[in-house]
């Protein structure tokens, strides 16, 4: 191995060591200035919710498409019916009884026992 030869090893695990030690030290320092939202509940929580209910809910016939209030969705919502893609999870948001289902003041009373629409 010549002297070239050990200049360019040197130079090619150098540029992108020096690279990534500069990115790792911009990361850091601009990490302070980032503005960071406040999170409700885990994704995952939300994810393993629609799972839980769609199991649950296994056995019921889904709600048809033209009633509006077969599925349980958000106020502020913009879909009212679930997509048709992973089908098997829409049953996480039928609503079976309005009386049991919900609080007084609107939302679901219990969220491993319904979902609503823009969580599933």
């Amino acid at each position: 191995m010549t002297l070239k030869d050990n200049f360019e090893w040197q130079v090619g695990f150098g540029v992108p060591a020096s690279l990534m030690f500069l990115s790792a030290f911009l990361f850091f320092v601009g990490s302070s200035f980032s503005i960071m939202g406040e999170t409700k509940k885990s994704l995952f929580t939300g994810l393993v919710q629609v799972v839980v209910v769609a199991f649950k809910n296994r056995n019921l016939v889904k709600a048809p498409a033209n009633l509006d209030w077969g599925y349980y969705q958000n106020k502020d919502s913009n879909f009212t019916v679930p997509s048709d893609h992973l089908r098997c999870l829409n049953k996480a948001c039928i609503i079976r009884d309005p009386e049991e289902e919900f609080k007084p003041n609107g939302p679901s009373s219990n969220p491993w026992e319904l979902c609503n629409v823009d969580q599933v």
